[in-house]
């Protein structure tokens, strides 16, 4: 879908994000069961059970568009959908995925739920790659209303409305492109799927015994699961402070149907397998506690872990920061677009650009301007350094962007910062550099670094030091 928007519209269509998918999202999140206002306006918004939502946004779109044009005032999110539903293309989409569901999900669903182990799943499968091949072939055979897997279409519950109004749009040039495209890609789908079905593949003729009975448990759904999850979700909210090993044990006595079983027994059997459970009590409440030290040893060492890399995080953008600093001695912070031409008259090319470089790195890991436009930090293309006109136009727009607003030089830095710096003493001299200004109140603290250690003035004391004393 998204390629075929992307082809029809010229405009770049994420992979996963089409229009008709942001739709879907749109019309369950604000006509679903679960919405927070407008649905309670009228019966008729809901997405009724076992009806594909799909197959209601497009049979409903017109109905949707008035709601919306009547309820929708002063609703953005209402007004963008509106106009979403009005797109022709959303429309054809639409109607394509109804189809699908009408004609592959649903049967498909269908047959998982009717078959008495996994393997017969396999059966259909040749018939649902032939009906996909011949969509690709002949995209308007889909329009036809022929199911994929016709010994499944009998089993459909009542939803001929939605799969006549499906069938009654003549479809259109594009929408048989979109289903070659979309067909296209639903065959290699299917067959990576089923690729243990389809000829050649390890279930593809007759299975053994061995194998049906190792598969006989197999879920064709995932119903039991989800509904699982659902009985221990519903648990955390009902009973917040159960252990995670009780939540466990009721989870298994409710799904295995443990309390039927027992009272299948006779009373002689019930009471001897409630001994033997009553006697094992101390060891399962052993166990327990032993599995709760446990898991208390691995949440904290989890902690631990996350701390320290944290702290090697935070270590590292020091490192990058003071490299960045290091970096921009040569000609300190370029704070105006004029300023750069000290680093242009620099006759070797890569010094030039390695001195732009430094100047956006500083920028980016010192005082960490932000971002005027995307990718603006990015010094490479495809693995090649940037050229020294797209370093410069780069830098430009820093600079230009922060004199929009606060300048960096009145917050954090200062153009004094990464700038070389001489220190004269009796028996020898030293260099190093201006590591960071901090303004605190209205004082500016300067900090320098030498090899033998780091050093702190006022911004003021520091200039008269430069004039007079033994800085340089």
């Amino acid at each position: 879908m998204a390629e075929h928007e992307r082809l029809s519209t010229g405009r770049e269509i994420p992979a996963l994000s089409p229009t008709v998918l942001t739709v879907l999202k749109e019309v369950a999140r604000l006509f679903g069961d679960r919405s927070a206002e407008l649905h309670g306006c009228s019966k008729e918004y809901k997405v009724w059970a076992g009806i594909g939502l799909t197959s209601f946004s497009f049979s409903h779109r017109e109905s949707l568009k008035k709601f919306i044009h009547e309820r929708g005032s002063g609703r953005p999110e209402l007004i963008k959908l509106g106009e979403m539903l009005g797109l022709q293309i959303v429309g054809e989409h639409l109607q394509i995925l109804g189809l699908l569901d009408k004609l592959v999900t649903g049967p498909f669903w269908r047959l998982a739920e009717n078959v008495t182990h996994v393997m017969e799943t396999g059966a259909t499968v040749s018939l649902l790659l032939s009906w996909v091949r011949e969509c690709r072939e002949s995209p308007v055979s889909m329009f036809s209303g022929n199911c994929s897997v016709p010994s499944l279409h009998s089993i459909a519950p009542g939803s001929e409305e939605f799969l006549e109004k499906l069938l009654s749009v003549n479809p259109s040039e594009a929408s048989l492109e979109a289903v070659a495209l979309v067909m296209e890609s639903s065959l290699g789908y299917f067959e990576y799927l089923f690729e243990d079905f389809i000829p050649g593949g390890k279930y593809s003729g007759a299975v053994d015994d061995v194998v049906m009975d190792r598969t006989r448990c197999a879920s064709a759904t995932n119903r039991f699961i989800e509904s699982g999850f659902g009985f221990v979700d519903r648990l955390f909210s009902h009973a917040p402070n159960m252990s995670i090993f009780r939540r466990e044990a009721r989870l298994l006595i409710s799904k295995n149907h443990t309390m039927a079983w027992l009272s299948s027994k006779s009373s002689e059997e019930r009471q001897a397998i409630v001994s033997i459970a009553r006697a094992s009590i101390s060891t399962v409440r052993a166990e327990e506690t032993l599995a709760k030290k446990l898991l208390s040893e691995a949440i904290l060492q989890k902690g631990l872990e996350k701390e320290k890399e944290y702290v090697a995080k935070c270590n590292l953008r020091i490192k990058r920061r003071n490299q960045a600093i290091a970096a921009i001695s040569p000609f300190g912070f370029i704070i105006s677009v004029k300023s750069i031409s000290a680093i242009m008259d620099s006759p070797s090319e890569s010094d030039r650009v390695s001195a732009l470089s430094a100047q956006i790195r500083f920028r980016e890991r010192a005082p960490q301007q932000t971002p005027p436009e995307p990718k603006i930090y990015t010094l490479s293309k495809k693995g090649k350094k940037l050229t020294e006109e797209e370093l410069h136009r780069q830098l430009v727009v820093l600079i230009e962007a922060d004199q929009k607003g606060t300048l960096l030089i009145s917050s954090t830095d200062h153009p004094f910062t990464g700038r070389t710096i001489r220190r004269w003493t009796e028996e020898a001299n030293e260099d190093g550099i201006v590591s960071s200004i901090k303004t605190r109140s209205e004082t500016s603290l300067v900090t320098l670094s030498f090899p033998s250690g780091s050093v702190s003035y006022p911004l003021p004391q520091l200039e008269t030091l430069l004039n007079e004393g033994p800085f340089e």
